[in-house]
């Protein structure tokens, strides 16, 4: 299943983090096409397990404004363009035949980035236990 989880410092800043098989990175550029689709917020909650307790709401919206936290989750709010150029670029993860990684971001101040990476952390990385030694 793929993972989820907010680290303060990985990677030399703030990120939310996914990670996960090719399988895992297929269902979510599917979760992305459905919220570019017009069907309203996409929880993440049915692909993901969000090891830091804190569930990621895709929220289509007419301008990104990038990840949020909001009430114990995180809001992503991005335009439909955006949203389709995420699962464009989550889709070359799921096609590679080796590990590797993507940054998805918008471009807002102060984003906080969010890293996919397909076939590169353990499933049990942990943002409380992490020191940013992880490979990748």
């Amino acid at each position: 299943m793929l993972r989820s989880g907010y680290f303060d410092d990985f990677k030399g800043g703030p990120k939310l983090l996914f990670w996960g098989d090719r399988q895992d990175m297929q269902a979510l550029a599917g979760a992305f096409r459905a919220a570019s689709a017009g069907i309203g917020a996409v929880s993440l909650d049915s692909i993901s397990e969000a090891v830091d307790q804190k569930s990621v709401v895709i929220q289509p919206a007419t301008r990104p404004l990038g990840i949020l936290p909001e009430d114990g989750e995180f809001r992503w709010i991005l335009d439909r363009e955006t949203i389709r150029q995420f699962a464009e670029m989550v889709d070359v993860l799921a096609a590679e035949t080796g590990p590797g990684h993507q940054y998805l971001e918008c471009g807002t101040p102060n984003e906080i980035t969010a890293m996919v990476a397909c076939d590169e952390y353990p499933a049990n990385l942990n943002p409380k236990l992490h020191l940013d030694a992880a490979p990748g």
